[in-house]
């Protein structure tokens, strides 16, 4: 793929995204006298996009904390990007099994939070499924293919977080077998997102909205006093909704079968790979949507339920503090809605579709 269809690619999907989460500008109308800032930039392959609304801060000083924004998460994605042979990332990735390195702390810190989501979600969210994303053409830009059964088992052999070797007092890290990998694309962004919020608030911003893809963080009211409305694509009719949320300083992100896949044998496969099987998902759920308190933990809780599915995604939702979902399956060609209990008060606007 060259580079030409590498950026229509992306400004497609952002096309997609401006739909995914949209800000209504009928909501700017409550602040007549705001200011009002805008910008957006490719990064982390994706569109970023920081929206501003402040009622005291003039336009220079709200670009000036967007451009720190934008750097913050610059600098996340020169740390932790699979695609930077420079990378923190890239650089640990190309450790024997009997070697240690440094890293950053926030390299370091992603890292632990992962191994943390990893044992909350018995293994469902596991960083070191780099060899199988690589293993399905995930990194390739190549024609995706589905891998023989052997390949597969081989693979797993390199799978399992277990096998991170962290060092808090050195800040190190390492593996305990040669050819473990680890790869962040499913908790990276939402940490960026995190630490953009982090940067404009410091600047003394209050009402804020940053999203990177499918990760995203309301911060205050939005425009008006209703909070910050979002739309949520349906997985299957692009350019639709599939609900509304009406958010304040939470973070929602959404994972679905739709962003990146292929298909053999006229079975739909994620680019989410079941850490457990080593095969991507299909179908079940379709999409998942989490909302919480900060983005790192939407992102990889998002990518777990994709995992495990409707029932223990539920469950699991149910057992954490101040985390809500919503899973959309499809079965034999219908869509299917299931909603932690208290998922239906962020919804402005709700869907047609089935809920169970």
């Amino acid at each position: 793929m060259n580079k030409l269809m590498q950026t229509n690619s992306i400004v497609k999907q952002f096309i997609i995204y401006s739909l995914l989460f949209t800000v209504y500008s009928s909501q700017f109308t409550s602040l007549l006298y705001a200011t009002e800032v805008t910008r957006s930039r490719i990064m982390m392959g994706t569109i970023v996009q920081i929206s501003v609304v402040d009622e005291d801060m003039a336009e220079e000083e709200v670009n000036k904390a967007i451009d720190k924004a934008f750097g913050a998460i610059e600098e996340i994605d020169r740390m932790m990007s699979n695609y930077k042979e420079d990378s923190e990332i890239s650089k640990a990735n190309r450790l024997r099994a009997n070697e240690r390195m440094t890293l950053s702390r926030e390299t370091f810190d992603v890292i632990q939070r992962a191994i943390g989501f990893s044992k909350l979600t018995s293994g469902a969210f596991d960083i070191t499924v780099e060899p199988l994303l690589k293993l399905w053409g995930f990194y390739s830009t190549g024609v995706t293919h589905e891998p023989r059964h052997y390949e597969i088992k081989k693979a797993l052999e390199l799978v399992g977080y277990d096998k991170i070797l962290l060092d808090k007092k050195e800040g190190t890290i390492g593996f305990a077998k040669e050819g473990v990998r680890v790869d962040l694309g499913g908790i990276a962004k939402g940490y960026a997102v995190d630490k953009a919020i982090e940067v404009l608030k410091n600047y003394g911003i209050r009402n804020a909205l940053v999203k990177a893809g499918g990760d995203i963080f309301a911060m205050g009211m939005g425009p008006t006093s209703y909070g910050w409305r979002i739309g949520i694509q349906h997985p299957r009719k692009e350019g639709e909704y599939l609900t509304i949320l009406e958010l304040e300083d939470k973070a929602v992100a959404t994972s679905g079968d739709y962003e990146r896949y292929f298909i053999i044998n006229n079975k739909r496969y994620s680019h989410i790979i079941d850490p457990g099987t080593g095969y991507p998902e299909s179908n079940i759920p379709a999409s998942v949507t989490v909302i919480s308190q900060d983005s790192t933990t939407a992102d990889a809780l998002a990518t777990a339920i994709f995992v495990i599915g409707p029932e223990k995604g539920l469950k699991l939702t149910e057992s954490i503090h101040e985390v809500e979902v919503m899973i959309v399956s499809e079965k034999r060609g219908t869509l299917i809605i299931d909603k932690s209990k208290g998922f239906d008060k962020y919804v402005k606007l709700d869907s047609s579709l089935h809920s169970e």
